[in-house]
């Protein structure tokens, strides 16, 4: 049956949904992390099956992914304050909803360490998703919606390799596993750092790793806002001057032909940076026996899941739904390119070259 089409391995949908699903199995066995994973799922299921599932079936566009994704990042990081708030001033234990008890003569309330690096990541998720997010709506109540986005349509070209036709049955089944990939990825590699810093504490003050990561962090998340608003400001500038099909090649797009989206993938190599505490305490040995507090298969799926993230992002980012849809396009619409691309990095920033 051509509906069997969907189930192909080489399918992006499929590459990326066996992982995302493995990190989510992890979290949520854990007996540390699976209250997280199941208000996470909630959470998601909500955001994705309202903003995404079911406009894309009855529209058969997927371009609300633009939305559902970043609103289910600040979805994530909204509901994360709201558990540390809950934990800072009424001392609450967020395990199992009770009053926390003292433990070695500490309470987990209070603006401690562990309180505070959840506060942070909150923060950071609320930044991150709401940015995004405030772009997609913005789009979608300007009506720019009403026409799938390019790189939804370079899908529909992948499918049709695959076999999945225009407008056929297997077509709408994948549309819709295409999209609640997007939903596993909140749901597995991309929450792993809120896990991470929300739910453990490392038992000590602010590390190293911690300053690393959070500065890095503020780089990376400033470098994909002026990114983003260099590319606005030329397209205005050439629109003004009347001139079509240009490439933007200004500031930081003289070194990278997707500076934003290495900006984007920045920002979550620097949120695994920033768990580094929490991971080393996870997979580290009891304080009371120096015996492993993880087995071995729990501390390689912990290795993994906190890799998944920048893994993950970076495979989205620069062969699914970034930079390969995106250059298809470009070098059919932008004469000059084919040209640019030659001078200048795809992704990771550099040296223009000379032709």
């Amino acid at each position: 049956m051509d509906v069997l089409r969907v189930l192909k391995p080489t399918l992006y949908s499929n590459v990326m949904s066996v992982p995302a699903l493995g990190v989510f199995a992890y979290l949520y066995q854990s007996p540390r992390f699976g209250s997280f994973a199941r208000v996470n799922l909630l959470t998601q299921l909500l955001v994705f099956i309202s903003t995404v599932q079911i406009p894309a079936l009855v529209t058969g566009r997927l371009s609300y992914v633009d939305i559902a994704w970043p609103t289910g990042l600040l979805a994530m990081g909204l509901v994360g304050l709201l558990r540390t708030l809950r934990r800072i001033f009424l001392r609450s234990d967020d395990k199992d909803g009770s009053r926390s008890q003292p433990s070695g003569g500490s309470e987990s309330g209070g603006f401690t360490a562990r309180n505070i690096r959840a506060l942070v990541v909150s923060l950071a998720y609320c930044f991150q998703g709401g940015r995004m997010a405030l772009g997609a709506w913005t789009m979608f109540f300007a009506g720019h919606l009403q026409k799938e986005m390019q790189r939804y349509t370079y899908q529909r070209i992948r499918w049709e390799a695959h076999g999945i036709m225009q407008g056929s049955f297997a077509e709408k089944i994948e549309i819709q596993k295409e999209a609640f990939t997007q939903c596993l990825a909140n749901l597995g590699p991309l929450c792993v750092p809120m896990a991470l810093q929300s739910c453990l504490d490392p038992g000590a003050g602010i590390a190293l790793p911690d300053v690393v990561g959070w500065v890095l962090w503020a780089a990376s998340f400033a470098l994909e806002h002026a990114s983003d608003v260099q590319k606005v400001a030329f397209g205005l500038e050439m629109k003004r001057r009347g001139c079509r099909k240009q490439v933007c090649n200004v500031g930081l797009w003289n070194y990278s032909r997707h500076p934003n989206y290495f900006g984007e993938w920045m920002v979550w190599v620097a949120l695994a940076v920033a768990s580094l505490p929490a991971f080393q305490k996870l997979i580290g040995k009891d304080d009371k026996d120096g015996s492993p507090q993880e087995s071995m298969s729990s501390r390689v799926g912990a290795v993994l899941s906190l890799l998944s993230g920048p893994a993950a992002m970076y495979m989205c980012l620069v062969h699914w739904t970034g930079a390969t849809p995106a250059e298809h396009y470009s070098i059919k619409n932008r004469p000059a390119y084919a040209d640019y691309m030659k001078q200048v990095n795809c992704f990771f920033p550099g040296p223009r070259h000379s032709l």
